[in-house]
């Protein structure tokens, strides 16, 4: 019966799936805030882990169109123009798509600002059932203390650094930090594929150790990704059945 059980584990041995390179595009800076996009000077030390990670940035645009996402793994809506600018609104053309992309499978990375900023972040939000709700004047906040993969990298339980941001309405979603008790980053999966989103975007870019976990948050986010799922193998059923009967027969011939 060794030889038999010996065969099976090596018919289960599935080796380890390797990280997939993602593209990732973003909006570029007539719709952001400042250097706070993809490609900007705030999040030039994220851009650069992501290059490191072995993930491609894409040149970013001023309108996303399906075209444009069809040819990316994930997108970064960086910090939009404040509410007192219509630019940093997404249109409806632009939600109808980014949600779609998404539901195929995509990933959508969203900053949010505080509270001069939501009008024009909720508007990107919308299509997940997400909304930024209340302004923290308030420093601080804390990653979750959880063993999920995305707080791995010491992200865990470490301070958030947030600097007078927003916080999420109540809803349906998964809390990775929060700031005074209200969610802070949140995601959800929608269709096949998931949303994360943030209601503030300072401490991605103070250069302070609370600005590396949160980059290391994102990068999470996207090697969660980039791991594709391992298909159950098509004989495994059928591989289950014939060893059990040989079990079964081995326990009839030792009772005879």
């Amino acid at each position: 019966m060794k030889t038999q059980i010996s065969a099976l584990c090596a018919f289960l041995a599935i080796a380890p799936c390797s990280a997939s390179a993602l593209a990732i595009g973003s909006l570029d800076a007539s719709r952001s805030y400042g250097g706070s996009f993809l490609e900007g000077s705030d999040l030039a030390d994220l851009k650069s882990m992501i290059l490191a990670d072995g993930h491609t940035v894409v040149a970013p645009v001023a309108t996303l169109t399906a075209s444009y996402l069809s040819g990316l793994d994930a997108v970064f809506i960086g910090v939009t123009s404040s509410d007192f600018e219509t630019n940093g609104a997404a249109s409806a053309e632009e939600a109808l798509a980014l949600a779609n992309f998404v539901s195929g499978g995509g990933i959508a990375l969203i900053l949010g600002e505080n509270g001069q900023f939501d009008a024009n972040t909720n508007t990107w939000l919308a299509p997940f059932g997400l909304a930024l709700a209340s302004n923290q004047y308030l420093w601080g906040g804390t990653w979750e203390t959880s063993v999920d993969p995305l707080l791995s990298g010491g992200v865990s339980g470490s301070d958030l650094g947030y600097y007078s941001g927003s916080t999420f309405a109540s809803g349906s979603y998964d809390i990775y930090a929060t700031l005074n008790g209200d969610a802070a980053v949140v995601g959800k999966a929608f269709g096949s594929g998931h949303v994360y989103a943030t209601g503030d975007g300072d401490f991605l870019y103070l250069n302070d150790a609370t600005s590396g976990y949160s980059q290391t948050f994102i990068l999470n986010a996207l090697t969660a990704a980039s791991v594709p799922a391992v298909p159950l193998p098509a004989g495994l059923p059928l591989a289950l059945g014939g060893f059990g009967v040989l079990a079964l027969t081995r326990r009839r011939q030792r009772s005879a």
